[in-house]
């Protein structure tokens, strides 16, 4: 089996543009890396803000991993890990910048698939949590700019209240996805 953070190491320089271009265009970016006779070749596509497919390799080529891009987002969707499970790559990857460094987290093909689901499932319930508590920062934000003046502060307090909980639960969603890795290393590129 391919270890992820190894690989990436080869293709370094490439997955810092593919970060920098991601950055400049508000696009996920993926890289395929595809084996043939112990020779590596690499696919790549453009996406769109918050998905990307990962391109498929020739046909007498092995899938042996790939990377995508995040921004700064630093751990793995639920939509990631499904799309992993039910692929035959040994590792996946997530490159993204944080304090102007770039890294790669990747992860390894679990053992146990059914019961690594599970785990999945929590990053899952909580990227929903996530959503709703956004969607109602969202609405606060929308009703401070129509009553502007009127209920100023109670909106103000309102809105300092759900930007803490939307906090807390991007920590909980980071937990749990981080729990949901298997066999995972970090590589600063």
């Amino acid at each position: 089996m391919a270890n992820g953070c190894e690989v990436v190491k080869r293709h370094k320089d490439f997955v810092k543009n593919l970060i920098k271009i991601s950055s400049d265009t508000g696009r996920e970016l993926s890289f395929s890396i595809c084996v043939k006779d112990g020779q590596e070749s690499g696919y790549t596509s453009v996406g769109e803000e918050l998905f990307v497919e990962v391109p498929p390799c020739p046909k007498d080529m092995k899938f042996v991993g790939s990377v995508h891009t995040h921004g700064n987002i630093d751990f793995f969707s639920s939509i990631d890990y499904y799309v992993f499970a039910n692929g035959s790559e040994d590792f996946m990857c997530v490159a993204y910048e944080e304090g102007g460094k770039h890294y790669v987290r990747c992860i390894h093909r679990p053992k146990d698939t059914n019961r690594w689901l599970w785990k999945v499932a929590e990053v899952s319930s909580r990227e929903a949590e996530v959503r709703d508590l956004f969607n109602d920062y969202q609405e606060a934000v929308n009703d401070f700019i129509s009553r502007a003046n009127s209920e100023e502060e109670k909106i103000l307090e309102k809105m300092r209240d759900l930007k803490k909980r939307l906090r807390q639960k991007m920590d909980e969603l980071r937990k749990a996805s981080r729990d949901a890795e298997y066999d995972a290393c970090v590589l600063e590129l």
